[in-house]
């Protein structure tokens, strides 16, 4: 009698998607192990069925695949956070009485952008005011995909008008 025994080692690979926002709980982690039936997101402390989690959030995690045999081989994968969305305006700015300031705010941690101001429900990120007195406006950005950045301010100073006196010589 021939008895042939087959070893193979049970093949991993992990791929990650970054969550849409930081801090959200919404980073993916997909498992390839094509012999593998149950699959671990904590180092093998439990198993499930799927090989997709959808729920993961910034971090490292060593993650497995078991066979029907019951091999395991575990890979270390990487969460990582989007960028920060960030919002830059232009400086503060001086202007005369009557007078008219154009204020920029430019998004940064993403492709598209609307811009929430204090004054307005305009989404631009140009606005046109003309304050009657000294104001601080504030603005923060929006990307694509909800994820908020700090706000930024802008104080417009507005010059007293101008006085003078007529005297006869």
């Amino acid at each position: 009698d021939t008895m042939q025994v087959v070893v193979s080692e049970l093949t991993i690979t992990a791929t990650s998607v970054a969550p849409s926002c930081i801090g959200y709980a919404d980073g993916q982690i997909h498992i390839d192990s094509p012999d593998a039936i149950e699959y671990s997101y904590d180092n093998g402390m439990t198993w499930v069925a799927d090989s997709f989690n959808i729920t993961m959030t910034n971090g490292t995690y060593d993650v497995c695949g078991r066979s029907a045999l019951g091999c395991e081989k575990c890979v270390t994968i990487d969460v990582v956070d989007p960028p920060a969305v960030t919002v830059a305006v232009t400086p503060d700015e001086t202007i005369c009485q009557n007078g008219t300031a154009i204020m920029t705010a430019t998004g940064g941690g993403g492709t598209s952008y609307d811009y929430h101001w204090d004054h307005t429900a305009d989404l631009n990120g140009t606005q046109t005011v003309n304050p009657i007195n000294s104001t601080t406006y504030t603005v923060f950005a929006e990307n694509q995909n909800g994820c908020f950045s700090a706000p930024a301010s802008i104080d417009i100073t507005v010059l007293p008008a101008l006085t003078g006196t007529i005297t006869a010589w």
